[in-house]
Parts: C-alpha cells; sequence; structure tokens
C-alpha cells in the first residue's frame, strides 16, 4: 500500500534535513516559515498546500517532484554463473 501524501513528505523532509545536519530551526529560517509548522508537517499532522511543500523543496535545492520521491535502491546487475569445468 502507498504511504498517503502527508506522511511521506514528512518523512522525506525529517530526511532531506537530516542529511543536511539542519535543525528544524535552520528549515525554517530558509523557508521562512515557523518553525512550529515545521515541526508539525515532520508529524505529518497538516496537509501541506502545494506553495508550501514547494518552497520547502526549493530550500533543499530540490523540486517538488524529487522532494517526494523516494530514493531507488541501485541495482547492479547480476554476474553470470561460472559453469563447473568437467
Amino acid at each position: 500500500m502507498m504511504e498517503k501524501g502527508r506522511y511521506l513528505l514528512a518523512k522525506r523532509i525529517r530526511e532531506h534535513r537530516a542529511a543536511r545536519g539542519w535543525s528544524q530551526a535552520v528549515l525554517a529560517e530558509r523557508c521562512g516559515i515557523d518553525r512550529n509548522y515545521i515541526g508539525a508537517i515532520e508529524r505529518a499532522k497538516h496537509n501541506v498546500g502545494i506553495d508550501t511543500a514547494q518552497t520547502i523543496a526549493e530550500a533543499f535545492s530540490l523540486s517538488v517532484a524529487e522532494l517526494l520521491t523516494e530514493p531507488r535502491l541501485i541495482r547492479r546487475p547480476l554476474k553470470p554463473k561460472r559453469q563447473a569445468s568437467t
């Protein structure tokens, strides 16, 4: 089952913020959004409008699509099995 949008957004914001070592206060300042509101978004307590999502994405130098996209595992192709010599 796919995550609801606000839960996915909350998770992705936390991940991006943590990866940069930013506090909620730093993100809030970069966005011009109250720190308490950032905290509520990260707890999925608010449905966020597209303009706010764009403001947050831009603080991370991302598009909204990139902000919402979960990273995919990079899978290397399997090496062919060696055939046993007879």
